[in-house]
């Protein structure tokens, strides 16, 4: 496979360089345990000037990110458990998936839940095991830190495709960033549903819109439910080839 790339001027490309990159990609995996370690400011620090190097339209940078760690992160998952047992209606920014979800979708989606479920030993009429799963979310599965990552508005309509598109390249970055430092993520939508909650408490804008929060820090590698992984669909499901023999 190393033969297979070449040494372009200003680049080059070892077998080492290709080693590190496809772990930190095939390792990537959401983390659901973490241990109470805390991150220092400085690799926080580090971790975003790392990710700050991904690409955007015309270097337009549209990402922004809050970090919560400490009493502001216990104080906002008090106030997320709240909503979430009181029954308050989610209110995202933006509508993540199309409801329903389309049936390949769907398929693939239920087995993510069944298969993570059955792993944790949570019986499909297991009313209390699941809803206690669910609001694992709010705890930020025991991480000490985590990004809220927003983008500023500046029409009626929202936020555009593009400015998502741009963050959700600079979101990609910071994971593999947080993978670079040892460390370890989960990104979490649920989160964003409560948006006016994330904006009480990470000092974010009214006219923003909340993509996610990404909970981060050092795996418990003892957890089972970190020994979790999907699965990926065959490249036939997912690429054309139009090209010259």
């Amino acid at each position: 496979m190393v033969g297979l790339y070449r040494h372009f001027e200003g680049d080059l490309m070892t077998s080492n360089n290709v080693a590190h990159s496809q772990a930190l990609i095939e390792g990537r995996y959401s983390c659901r345990a973490f241990t109470n370690q805390k991150i220092s400011r400085k690799s926080i620090e580090e971790i975003v000037q790392l990710a700050q190097r991904a690409p955007s339209s015309k270097n337009t940078q549209p990402w922004k990110l809050s970090v919560l760690s400490g009493k502001f992160l216990q104080d906002l998952s008090t106030e997320l458990i709240t909503c979430v047992k009181a029954g308050q209606k989610p209110q995202p920014d933006y509508l993540h998936s199309p409801d329903p979800l389309p049936d390949l979708w769907m398929e693939r989606a239920r087995k993510c839940g069944f298969d993570l479920f059955k792993l944790k030993g949570i019986g499909r009429e297991d009313r209390e095991a699941r809803n206690a799963h669910n609001l694992e979310n709010f705890t930020f599965f025991g991480a000490q830190q985590i990004f809220v990552l927003y983008t500023d508005v500046f029409l009626e309509s929202g936020a555009t495709k593009g400015n998502y598109l741009d963050c959700g390249l600079f979101l990609q970055n910071l994971w593999l960033a947080i993978r670079a430092f040892g460390l370890e993520a989960c990104a979490q939508y649920s989160v964003a549903a409560y948006p006016q909650v994330l904006r009480k408490h990470g000092g974010i804008p009214e006219k923003t819109e909340i993509i996610c929060s990404l909970c981060f820090g050092y795996p418990d590698n003892k957890a089972l439910v970190n020994t979790y992984r999907t699965e990926r669909a065959p490249l036939n499901e997912v690429i054309q080839f139009f090209m010259d023999a």
